[in-house]
């Protein structure tokens, strides 16, 4: 009779169905081996997810909007020592008086008169001679009454219109010139006093009709 063979499984080999799980130090099963047992698969999970958690750059917190705040460009605007703004424009101070031209009561009303003062530095002092020939204080213009060419028409304040009786011209003899008329400004009967009116006058050089910004 035939003999029987033996067969006998050793380290280096495995059975049929069988696979090889663990590398040298491993046992042998039927199941495939994979590529990471599942503990270590869910460690890597666990992981992923905590890192996917995690803010990203781009999710960062906003900065703060400069433009919100309002303080990186913007600051107040300045005033003078005593609390008030500073009001734009020159003085014309009379050469006879040394007192300056000045807006009866600082009225900004129609028709109001000039008259020479004690300089202040007020608003109702404070005179721009504009591009345009006009010379202008309290958003209104000086004026020759009616557009007069007479002497002693009024010199006054009224609202800027455009016409000739509101040109004047400084000019380098400091004679302030009503150019329509030709004629200067004028303190009437050379006063020097403070409430002094101011007047239209043929020029004459004369002291009471000399003029300079200050």
């Amino acid at each position: 009779m035939g003999s029987e063979m033996c067969i006998t499984a050793s380290p280096g080999s495995t059975r049929l169905g069988d696979h090889w799980t663990g590398g040298e130090t491993g046992a042998y099963g039927t199941a495939v081996p994979s590529s990471a047992s599942p503990s270590a698969q869910a460690s890597r999970g666990d992981a992923t997810d905590r890192a996917s958690d995690r803010p990203k750059a781009d999710d960062a917190a906003p900065t703060p909007d400069e433009g919100a705040t309002g303080t990186a460009t913007e600051s107040a605007p300045a005033a003078s020592a005593t609390g008030a703004s500073t009001t734009a424009g020159v003085r014309i101070r009379g050469q006879a008086s040394g007192r300056c031209l000045d807006v009866m009561d600082g009225s900004t009303a129609e028709r109001t008169p000039l008259q020479i003062w004690d300089c202040s530095g007020a608003a109702r002092q404070r005179w721009r001679l504009a591009s345009d020939g006009t010379v202008r204080a309290l958003g209104m213009c000086m004026d020759v009454d009616g557009g007069s060419r007479d002497d002693g028409a009024t010199i006054q304040l009224t609202s800027c219109n455009g016409t000739g009786a509101q040109q004047f011209r400084l000019n380098a003899a400091h004679d302030l010139v009503n150019v329509q008329a030709d004629k200067c400004v004028d303190v009437k009967d050379l006063g020097t006093g403070n409430g002094t009116r101011v007047q239209l006058w043929t020029c004459t050089g004369s002291d009471n009709q000399k003029w300079s910004t200050a």
